[in-house]
């Protein structure tokens, strides 16, 4: 079989700061990496060389993935909304999919885990020093 030598090698380089705008929207939008890739010709690993390769546009990715999780709660309250006694099953594993997507993309604002901090936002440490066994009484 003849490879088609043809062909330009598509790079990171390529994309230009319009095509990436486009690409954060899409991911906003609720679209995957995965899908926007195969749509407009570029392999994944191609899309994140660009989306990190300038302070600029590492921050402008984050903040598409932070909206992209929004999107998805905004969707987990739309299925809800739909919900009946016919689709339970189908719309609970849509939802527990969307919270899991949304949690990955932003934990800080979805995620189970729960940070204790003080006023300023540190972390705050529990130090126990003493522990004793407490006996019941009449034992």
């Amino acid at each position: 079989m003849e490879q088609d030598t043809t062909r330009q090698k598509k790079s990171y380089k390529d994309i230009t700061d319009e095509m990436f705008e486009s690409i954060c929207a899409e991911l906003v939008n609720g679209k995957s990496l995965r899908q926007i890739g195969s749509e407009i010709g570029y392999a994944i690993n191609m899309l994140l060389q660009a989306a990190h390769c300038t302070p600029e546009r590492d921050a402008q990715y984050a903040r598409a993935r932070i909206e992209q999780a929004n999107q998805y709660s905004d969707r987990i309250q739309a299925e809800i909304d739909n919900c009946d006694n016919r689709n339970y099953g189908a719309v609970k594993v849509k939802v527990d999919a969307l919270k899991w997507l949304a949690c990955k993309l932003h934990p800080k604002a979805y995620g189970d885990k729960l940070a204790h901090t003080d006023a300023d936002g540190n972390t705050m440490k529990v130090i126990v020093e003493n522990l004793t066994t407490v006996k019941k009484p009449n034992e």
